[in-house]
Order: C-alpha cells, then sequence, then structure tokens
C-alpha cells in the first residue's frame, strides 16, 4: 500500500511587533496638537452628557407638574362652538367624555400635544360629520366662567343628527341623514324617530355608511314628509318592495300612519332618484293630497274605517275595509 504523506503544519503567522497607523499618527502629532484633540473630546462628551441630564430633568419635572393636585382639579373643558339646537346637554356631555377619553392624556392645556390627540379624537369619533378646527384657550373666559378655570378646549365641527332608526335583518341601528350609523346607547331623540324598515342589508357598524337603493330612498322619503305637518303621525316607511324586488303590482314604498290606537297603511308608490319622472302622479301632488286627506279628517291619518290609502293613481283613493 501506498504511504500517506505526513501533514505539515503551515509556520504561524507572527504578528508585526511595531504600533499600528493610528498610534503612529498620534506619535506624529505635537503636544500642542495632542492637547488641543483631547479638549475637543472632553468637550463634546461633557455637552452630550448635559443634554442627556437636561431632556431627563425636564420630562420628570413635566410629569411631576401635571399630576400635582392642583392642575388635576384645575384642568380644561372641551366647549363645542356653535353647538345645534338639536344636541341635548346629555349628549354633549357624552361627546366631552368621548374625546377627552380618546385622547388618552392629561387635559391640562399647557400640554403641547393636546390639541393634536383631541383632534385625532374628534376625527375618530362617529357623530362628527366634518371637523373643522381644535385650538386651546388658556384660561377662564370670564371671572364667572369657573367650570373653565384651567382654559377650554374648543372644538368646531359638522355633527350628525339622528333622523331615522334603519331596520334590516334581524338588525337596527340609528342613522343620520346621509346613513351613518350613530351610537345606540347615545342617542337619545326628544320625539320618536321614523323608522326606514324592510331594508335589505344589515346594519353597519357605528360610524360606517349604510349603503343601499332602498337606504338612500327611505331618508329621502324622510326628508319630503319632514316639511309637512302630519310629519309626526308617520311612524314607518316601508322600503321592502324598492325597484318592485318583490312585487311588480305592490307599492314600491308604504308609509305607516299611526293615530292614537288607529294604523293606516298609505301606498305611497315609487320615489326615483337622479330627477327621473315618477311612475303616475308627481311626488308633490301625491304629497298634497295625503295632505289634503289629513285635513279633511280632522288632522289625522289613521282612520278605522279607512282600508289604506292609495296615492299612486291621480286622485287620492279610500276605500271601506272589506267586511
Amino acid at each position: 500500500m501506498a504511504r500517506k504523506k505526513p501533514k505539515t503544519r503551515k509556520p504561524a503567522r507572527t504578528r508585526s511587533s511595531g504600533p499600528g497607523p493610528l498610534r503612529r499618527w498620534w506619535a506624529g502629532l505635537s503636544d500642542s496638537t495632542r492637547r488641543a484633540i483631547g479638549r475637543g473630546a472632553l468637550t463634546v462628551i461633557a455637552l452630550a452628557a448635559t443634554a442627556a441630564a437636561v431632556t431627563w430633568a425636564m420630562g420628570s419635572m413635566r410629569r411631576f407638574v401635571l399630576t400635582r393636585p392642583a392642575f388635576a382639579g384645575s384642568s380644561a373643558r372641551i366647549v363645542i362652538a356653535d353647538r345645534p339646537e338639536w344636541m341635548s346637554d346629555w349628549l354633549a356631555d357624552q361627546i366631552h367624555c368621548e374625546l377627552l377619553d380618546g385622547a388618552s392624556g392629561t387635559d391640562w392645556t399647557f400640554d403641547s400635544r393636546l390639541a393634536r390627540r383631541v383632534h385625532d379624537a374628534a376625527a375618530r369619533c362617529p357623530w362628527v360629520r366634518r371637523l373643522h378646527e381644535v385650538r386651546i384657550e388658556r384660561g377662564p373666559a370670564n371671572q364667572a366662567d369657573s367650570l373653565c378655570a384651567a382654559g377650554r378646549i374648543v372644538v368646531r365641527a359638522d355633527w350628525r343628527r339622528p333622523v331615522a332608526m334603519g331596520m334590516g335583518r334581524n338588525t337596527d341601528q340609528y342613522i343620520d341623514a346621509q346613513g351613518f350609523a350613530l351610537p345606540a346607547h347615545q342617542v337619545r331623540p326628544d320625539k320618536p324617530l321614523m323608522r326606514i324598515i324592510g331594508l335589505a342589508a344589515r346594519a353597519p357598524r357605528t360610524g360606517e355608511r349604510w349603503n343601499g337603493a332602498d337606504v338612500t330612498a327611505g331618508l329621502r322619503m324622510i326628508r319630503l314628509l319632514q316639511t309637512r305637518p302630519y310629519a309626526d303621525q308617520i311612524t314607518a316607511v316601508d322600503v321592502s318592495n324598492i325597484n318592485l324586488r318583490q312585487n311588480l303590482n305592490d307599492p314600491a314604498i308604504r308609509l305607516v300612519a299611526v293615530t292614537g290606537r288607529e294604523m293606516t297603511e298609505i301606498r305611497f308608490g315609487d320615489l326615483p332618484a337622479d330627477g327621473a319622472p315618477p311612475v303616475g302622479p308627481s311626488i308633490r301632488r301625491r304629497l298634497d293630497n295625503l295632505e289634503g286627506w289629513y285635513n279633511r279628517n280632522q288632522q289625522r291619518l289613521a282612520e278605522t274605517d279607512c282600508a289604506y290609502v292609495e296615492l299612486r293613481f291621480g286622485d287620492i283613493r279610500i276605500p271601506q275595509p272589506a267586511g
């Protein structure tokens, strides 16, 4: 057998015992230059340490001051500028709490981030339709303004007003005139709102829009009714057959009128969008015919001796109940 050649070890590298390039550079400097560089390095280190110490001290002082009882007891209040008449004191307080809770921080007006945090909270608030301004006013507006001793957080916005209760697929939700869902636990209307029944889609989450041709038609119908003297007797707008999606012979929209214990169905018909002409009499004529019935019937829409009110065929028709 051939003998294996013995392995030979490579000679180890020996490090140079001479100084490195940095040491040679340093040794080539004069004494005065080396002293100047040393003083500069110490100055930079001292400035960096001082800046870190000042930053830490200011943060600690800010946290200490903002948590003192004197400031915690005189926090600023949110003021809704140009508050709409329909907004109750209770709802305004609910919005105040929601904005401050959403801001998640101190409500002392000298907090430099307060306006931005309240602005972001207002932008997320489902009651805000369009946010115009959030500004901080420090100190009371006048001597009698004891509730705002520390200042005010002024919020100026357009607000969503609940106009109807939408009902669809075993769900319901309060909505505004554009169909946006509002927090149900914060809606306390001074009078019952009309219901839009027969919606095809489920109710959206709070703050989202309830889309659909049926929602749009129901809200438009409510807007038309609100200008009429009998509006408070209309309790529901039934849009289940909008665009005749269920039955070609039934009315696209029905109204439910309740007067006392009496209830009457009003067959309104179609309500075309985008300026298209309606089938049958005009929308205004139908509403006028219904108002004429309201006045002739002692300002009552619902009637015991009335099977229903028909508005789709020119003159109003009020047939007697069968039997």
